[in-house]
Order: C-alpha cells, then sequence, then structure tokens
C-alpha cells in the first residue's frame, strides 16, 4: 500500500502512474497513465492551475473534467471544475491528440452548447459516454 500524494510514482507491470494535486476543495488528483508509450492524462476534478498544460503536454489522450459553460464560470461557488474554454484551450495548448470531456453535470441533458465551446478550441473534443471504450 503505498499513499498518493503530489507527483509520486507507481509503476506496476510496465504502467507509470503519476498524480499531481489539482485545486478542489475536497483532495482531488489528476493522474498521468502511461503504458507501451502512450499516455492518458485523466484531470479528476479540478479548476484551472497555472502548471496544467505542462502536465497534460503531449498526452494521447485527454481525460477532462468539463463542467460548465464559459459564461457560467464565475457564477459558481466553487470553482473547482473546468469550463468548455478551459479544457478546449488546455487540449490545443498541451498539444493533446484526442480530447475526451466527462464529468458533465448542471442539470443538463443537452450538452451540445458545452461541446460547441470545447471545439472552438480544440474541434477534435469527443463527448464521452458511458460503457463506451476509446482507444489511444
Amino acid at each position: 500500500m503505498t499513499a498518493i500524494k503530489d507527483g509520486a510514482k507507481l509503476r506496476y507491470e510496465g504502467i507509470t502512474f503519476t498524480f499531481y494535486r489539482m485545486t478542489h476543495p475536497v483532495e482531488s488528483y489528476a493522474i498521468s497513465v502511461e503504458y507501451g508509450g502512450k499516455r492518458l492524462l485523466y484531470t479528476g476534478d479540478t479548476g484551472m492551475r497555472h502548471d496544467m498544460v505542462d502536465i497534460a503536454s503531449g498526452a494521447d489522450m485527454l481525460l477532462a473534467d468539463v463542467c460548465y459553460l464559459n459564461e457560467e464560470l464565475g457564477t459558481r461557488p466553487i470553482a473547482a471544475h473546468l469550463s468548455a474554454a478551459q479544457a478546449g484551450n488546455l487540449a490545443a495548448a498541451a498539444n493533446v491528440d484526442m480530447l475526451l470531456c466527462s464529468h458533465l453535470w448542471g442539470g443538463r441533458t443537452d450538452h451540445s452548447e458545452l461541446m460547441r465551446q470545447v471545439r472552438a478550441a480544440f474541434p477534435k473534443a469527443v463527448l464521452a459516454e458511458e460503457f463506451k471504450s476509446y482507444p489511444i
């Protein structure tokens, strides 16, 4: 058993897991998973931080917390999640191959506006679907 902390690296059967403490009122970590020359970065619950581009840089897939429409960002009581523009801009600046948008909430059943805003910065963004797999 190993305690997770910021910067911790764990290796298991050729897979490397790296943990990054994120900006959130409840302890939350981004997780980088590397295997076979491919890298997935999952943001976890987080607001934008100054080093997010460095953390996500060059990932083959960015699985991002995308909760807010751009215009909602300053209106939520806790700025602990990414807006559509922040996620799209992060993916573009980090030069990732694929952006998979998840953690969509706020009572929306129609995510078309959220995805339109993400794709304004990163046209290849994909809305994650339950039980679907996404090859890297």
